[in-house]
């Protein structure tokens, strides 16, 4: 779906294209209206940050314009993601998708990808986030086996270890995001 929406993005990806004057450059604004609480939106922008794209990100639940231009494309809806790459829309697209309309864009220009790119697989979770619900499946499992052989206690202990288990990876996982964000500001 192509609609142009309003105002222009400051961040971006500037590219080089060639000309019958020569090369001269091109600015593609990314912008990413996504909205607090949504999964879809926590893993698109988590993906293309790792993949080193900078793109201006709007809180439709913050900009009521933003929100109308989301319901404008996306059938009345305000269905998030939604990612504009210069004047082509998206509505709640991959990341691969994302990157795949950038370099259709703009052939020359391959977004950066860091090292820890290869670390999100195409589910789009992380290393660290599939040890973390496989550890935890595996201790629902322990504790089920514990109290069906009886050991109550045994059982309780295990699931107050999964508990903390959990949320001492997710603040872990938090603090690594921000710790990276901050370095990329």
């Amino acid at each position: 779906m192509i609609a142009r929406f309003g105002g222009e993005s400051r961040e971006g990806i500037v590219c080089s294209l060639s000309g019958s004057s020569g090369m001269t450059n091109q600015f593609i604004p990314i912008t990413v209206y996504w909205r607090s609480g949504c999964p879809f939106c926590d893993r698109l922008r988590h993906g293309l940050q790792v993949a080193g794209v900078r793109t201006e990100e709007i809180n439709i639940w913050d900009d009521l314009s933003a929100a109308a231009a989301v319901r404008m494309v996306a059938n009345g809806n305000e269905t998030v993601p939604t990612v504009t790459v210069g004047a082509t829309v998206m509505v709640n697209p991959s990341v691969k998708a994302v990157l795949g309309e950038i370099q259709s864009q703009s052939p020359d220009m391959i977004p950066v990808v860091s090292s820890q790119a290869v670390d999100v697989g195409e589910s789009g979770r992380t290393t660290l986030e599939i040890v973390q619900w496989l550890t935890i499946v595996t201790l629902i499992a322990l504790s089920f086996l514990a109290e069906g052989l009886g050991y109550g206690a045994l059982s309780w202990g295990i699931d107050g270890l999964n508990v903390a288990f959990y949320f001492v990876l997710k603040g872990f996982r938090r603090r690594r995001l921000e710790n990276k964000s901050m370095y990329e500001r």
